[in-house]
């Protein structure tokens, strides 16, 4: 609703030397993906602002000593 408060699904992290979001719609349609920490998903799909319900994610990330993660999970939508 453009607020300012939580219009933008990212996630934070610190010495983290790659990173890849990305979402996906619930049947697994890639709508968004960002290598950057400053880039989050802003509820949109092509321009468009998406349809309340669930998404799904997943992040990879590397930190500066070499230790990969990957995190999965579900979030849900509200208009």
């Amino acid at each position: 609703n453009n607020d300012g408060l939580n219009d933008t699904f990212y996630l934070r992290g610190q010495l983290i030397t790659e990173y890849q979001l990305s979402v996906f719609t619930r049947w697994g349609e890639l709508i968004f993906s960002s290598n950057s920490l400053e880039n989050g998903w802003d509820g949109t799909i092509n321009g468009k602002e998406a349809p309340a319900g669930p998404y799904s994610y997943v992040v990879k990330a590397k930190d500066l000593i070499g230790n990969e993660t990957e995190q999965k999970g579900l979030f849900m939508l509200i208009r």
